[in-house]
């Protein structure tokens, strides 16, 4: 089953031309940062662990892991048999130092520093055995628009708590669309590039004008779906690539316009083909 397309040709334009006005006075733009998924009170500990540990946490195949007095708390023990592994902590020491007080005398200040790493052993959440964890649904009160084009796709979309400084991404391989907003717009723009890819090989990582076409393609799906204060944010990550490629934000946009075309007609089950096939007839 497919989708019905919630937009006409006019309405695209119109949005499109509103974005595009909006970038050539960036000085008037609203700059509305986007915003992270908090960690929940009851969320694992490892969740706010460093880069480094959470990618030891992911080598061990688990999304969660503890000490045996943190399972113990949790009400699970470990299974017998069971075999820790190794993340890493701070060894913080204490020192001192002789600084000067607002009385210009001269006083003895206690400071913390990292004198290196300690090996901590933890067990994976599948090695142990007992009650149940609480349940943590991070998805947004309402689902974004065009959600379910994504469904349609065979997309797994899903949202998670911050756990590094992206706010979302597209795995094409996985077919999955991982989410750490609940903004829109960082919906939409994870949603451009997989729209993207269905008619272009996409590049792996940051590539300049993929990143443009999905960042474009977002704010324009922003105004249609009223939005509209996302087009700050928008332009502030859109210069940072079109600087890459020596070109100004509106000459990026434009150079990469048939592409968004493309996404937003992927987007909307628009067929261009049919549309000037039907031009065409009727100008016979």
């Amino acid at each position: 089953m497919g989708w019905t397309p919630r937009v006409t040709d006019e309405k695209l334009r119109e949005a499109i031309g509103g974005v595009l006005d909006s970038f050539k006075d960036p000085d008037s733009l609203d700059h509305i940062p986007r915003t992270y998924i908090k960690l929940p009170p009851d969320a694992p500990p490892c969740w706010g662990y460093s880069m480094t540990n959470q990618l030891l946490i992911k080598l061990a195949r688990t999304e969660d892991a503890r000490g045996p007095r943190q399972w113990e708390a949790m009400g699970r023990t470990i299974k017998k048999g069971a075999k820790p592994f190794e993340i890493t902590a701070p060894l913080m020491g204490v020192g001192t130092k002789k600084v000067k007080d607002k009385n210009g005398n001269e006083v003895t200040e206690r400071y913390e520093f990292l004198k290196g790493f300690k090996g901590i052993s933890v067990y994976r959440y599948e090695d142990t055995e007992g009650k149940p964890l609480p349940v943590i649904n991070f998805k947004p009160p309402e689902p974004p628009p065009l959600l379910e084009v994504a469904q349609y796709w065979g997309l797994n979309v899903k949202w998670a708590a911050k756990l590094s400084d992206y706010y979302g991404y597209f795995a094409e391989d996985k077919k999955e669309i991982v989410l750490q907003s609940h903004d829109w717009q960082v919906f939409f723009h994870e949603l451009s590039h997989a729209a993207h890819a269905k008619f272009r090989k996409l590049n792996g990582g940051q590539h300049p004008e993929q990143e443009i076409v999905a960042e474009f393609s977002a704010a324009i799906l922003c105004r249609l779906y009223g939005v509209s204060e996302g087009d700050g944010i928008a332009y502030q990550y859109i210069e940072r690539y079109a600087a890459e490629i020596k070109q100004d934000v509106v000459e990026s946009c434009m150079k990469v316009m048939s592409e968004v075309d493309k996404v937003l007609c992927c987007i909307f089950g628009v067929d261009r083909r049919a549309h000037r096939k039907e031009a065409k007839n009727g100008r016979n």
